[in-house]
């Protein structure tokens, strides 16, 4: 559950502006919707899928990676996928519970996911992450597109951190 505490001022903002989208995301959490499908599909125990959905915040390197990370994205003149969105949590959680050979992901634009997969195949110890990505440039930082000598922002840095 740390996760949900991360980037608290703009989720309390969030959910005054849209009443009716917070009070779905609280049932979905007090209910555990999102743990029990994912034990359901692994056929693991919905504490466990929890535990990897706290992971990366646990993770000191990945935490320190994304600080450094949310400051490029927060000031930067594109779009950005959150970087503490429970969707990547739940992305990180299947491969993490899955423990797939090969994951292969449509979209790199920044990174953010990426990083997260990156992670979780890490902390399984196996597996190889294929990405491609088409180049939507509403969500890429100046340069030179994802793909073509550049990974997304923060998947590139992550990439190199996990060495």
């Amino acid at each position: 559950m740390r996760w949900f505490f991360l980037d608290a001022e703009r989720r309390l903002r969030h959910a005054a502006a849209h009443p009716a989208y917070a009070l779905k995301v609280l049932v979905r959490e007090a209910t555990r919707a999102d743990e029990r499908f994912l034990a359901g599909i692994a056929g693991e125990p919905a504490a466990r899928i929890r535990r990897y959905l706290d992971e990366p915040a646990r993770h000191l390197g990945f935490s320190q990676h994304l600080k450094r990370c949310e400051s490029v994205i927060s000031s930067a003149d594109f779009k950005s996928a959150e970087l503490y969105a429970k969707k990547v949590l739940v992305q990180y959680a299947a491969i993490r519970s899955l423990r797939p050979e090969v994951v292969v992901e449509t979209g790199v634009a920044n990174g953010v996911s990426t990083a997260y997969l990156l992670l979780a195949l890490d902390q399984n110890g196996k597996g190889i992450l294929h990405s491609i990505e088409i180049g939507d440039p509403a969500y890429l930082p100046p340069g030179p597109a994802a793909g073509l000598g550049r990974p997304g922002l923060v998947a590139g840095q992550m990439a190199n951190a996990l060495g």
